[in-house]
This record gives structure tokens, C-alpha cells and sequence, in this order.
């Protein structure tokens, strides 16, 4: 792990698994569930959005008459993802507690139209389900923090569903994490000058999760 900022996503390993859990969500959304699925990579994965958009700009023939019946901020802001994908990421959606866990790493936008169309509740659920179950496997593990701060990108994406009303874990849930999170806490003892800063922010990325 490179120590060049102490939030969840602000190593290297964190950022190639947030990779990992969203963009295979995304890529397995039905034609019909396109709309949230770049939705999703605009606000939590905005580097890959032009990338996506070259490989399903060809799937949507297959709904045109879905389309049709989608509603026109939708269809507005597809077509301004299409457009101008940077542009259309300038903006950063990030809640100022959430930042304070996380860092400013992929921090894009919430495109509403996007992730309330039809059909996103569905994929937004799956985005959870494969976050909390990472989170459960890492924090079962007897790995020190220095291996542990990749796999916790999943609670960046958990904090982030959370933090913008879509998902929260049950409290049970969280309270094993982060008992999980504070035995390797313990067990890791070098560079605690370091450690010591990136566990009160994690932690705070916990306490959102346990928010009302």
C-alpha cells in the first residue's frame, strides 16, 4: 500500500478493487438497467465512465422502444454522458462526512435520473450485497492493516450508498466489521504514526454506516 493519504480509497490496491466490486455490476445490468449502471460508474467510478460508454453505446438499439418510456430527464442525461462524459463527471457529489473516511479519490457525480430509473433498485441492491459480502470475507481474515486497506474499498462503496440514502447495512452487520477492523488494528504494530491517522478514519466510515 502506497502511504500517500490515509482515507479508504487513497491507495492504490483500494482503488483497483473499487474497480473490481462496481464494474462487474454495471457490465451484468440487463439492456433495460443501462441507465443506472452508467449512473453508477458516473458517481463511483468516473475515470472508467468513457471506457463503459464505448461498450454499451452498442446496446441500446436493443431498447429503443424501452426507451421510449423512459423519462425525459433520463434520456437527457444519457445523452449528455454521451456527449461530453468528462463534463458530465465535473461535478462532485461526495457528502463532506463521507470525505472525511474516504478521501476525494472517484468522486463523481449523482445523476438522479440515472440511479432512480427504472429497474436501478435492483442493481443498486446487487452493488450492496457484493460490497458487504467483500467486507465480511477481508474482515474474517488475520491480515494487518497493511493488507486489509485495499480489500476496504468495499465500506468506501457501503459509506457512499448510505451516505446518499440508497443502502444501509443492519447494525449487527456493522458492529462485526468493525470488530473485525479493530483486531487488525491490534495486530499491526509498524508504522503506527501512519496507522493510528488512517483507523479514525475508517472508523468514521463505520460510524456512518451505523448513523439513523
Amino acid at each position: 500500500m502506497g502511504t500517500w493519504g490515509s482515507g479508504i480509497y487513497d491507495n492504490d490496491d483500494a482503488l483497483d478493487r473499487l474497480a473490481d466490486l462496481v464494474e462487474p455490476v454495471c457490465e451484468a445490468t440487463a439492456a433495460v438497467q443501462l441507465p443506472v449502471a452508467l449512473g453508477l460508474l458516473a458517481w463511483l467510478l468516473p475515470s472508467h465512465l468513457s471506457a463503459a460508454i464505448d461498450h454499451h453505446r452498442a446496446r441500446f438499439p436493443a431498447v429503443a422502444a424501452d426507451m421510449a418510456r423512459w423519462p425525459e430527464d433520463t434520456l437527457a442525461a444519457i445523452e449528455a454522458l454521451f456527449a461530453d462524459p468528462e463534463a458530465a463527471t465535473h461535478e462532485r457529489a461526495r457528502e463532506a462526512a463521507a470525505t472525511e473516511a474516504i478521501g476525494g479519490y472517484s468522486n463523481g457525480p449523482r445523476i438522479t435520473p440515472l440511479l432512480r430509473a427504472p429497474g436501478a433498485e435492483a442493481v443498486i441492491d446487487a452493488l450492496s450485497v457484493r460490497a458487504s459480502e467483500h467486507l465480511d470475507r477481508a474482515l474474517r481474515s488475520r491480515d494487518s492493516l497493511s493488507t486489509l486497506a485495499g480489500e476496504l474499498a468495499a465500506l468506501g462503496i457501503l459509506v457512499e450508498l448510505a451516505t446518499a440514502g440508497f443502502r444501509r447495512p443492519v447494525p449487527a452487520r456493522v458492529a462485526m466489521w468493525r470488530a473485525g477492523f479493530d483486531a487488525a488494528d491490534r495486530r499491526t504494530r509498524e508504522e503506527r504514526s501512519f496507522w493510528d491517522t488512517y483507523a479514525a478514519r475508517v472508523r468514521r466510515g463505520f460510524d456512518l454506516l451505523a448513523a439513523p
